[in-house]
């Protein structure tokens, strides 16, 4: 399989999101449509972002076992606090099942002022090779 797309999905934690996407081998296209997680992840540990998490000055680690997304579209929701950056930090952390140097084409959708660190966060790990980048519904000036 190399394109998954799920819509309208709440995952009770991000544990159990990860465990769906580690079985997608050759995945290189992933669509986020309106999921959510109830459960945050807990804070990353100063040895966890020394192995893959990235933080400013950081680089993203490769590994080996890591599929390497090419397109990722999110449209992601939350019950409280911006969405993106738990997802971010998942994607981002040795946990995750996916490389995203290589991605071309990112569309983020549902976009919130409280997100831009995490999309920054994120674009600043893709790096050049994104060629494509779309932003939807940008909120930054509603009250």
């Amino acid at each position: 399989m190399t394109s998954l797309e799920i819509k309208c999905s709440d995952f009770p934690s991000m544990d159990n999101f990860s465990s769906l996407l580690s079985h997608t081998e050759g995945l290189t296209c992933l669509s986020l449509i309106e999921v959510r997680t109830r459960r945050f992840l807990e804070p990353l540990a100063c040895e966890d972002m020394e192995h893959g998490a990235v933080g400013k000055g950081q680089e993203v680690h490769s590994n080996p076992r890591r599929r390497h997304l090419l397109d990722l579209h999110l449209n992601l929701m939350s019950y409280s606090g911006s969405s993106y950056s738990v997802f971010v930090d998942w994607l981002l952390g040795p946990q995750s099942p996916s490389e995203v140097s290589h991605i071309r084409t990112l569309h983020v959708s549902r976009y919130g002022q409280s997100d831009a660190h995490a999309v920054n966060k994120l674009l600043y790990a893709i790096g050049s090779s994104l060629r494509h980048f779309k932003l939807n519904e940008v909120s930054l000036w509603c009250g």
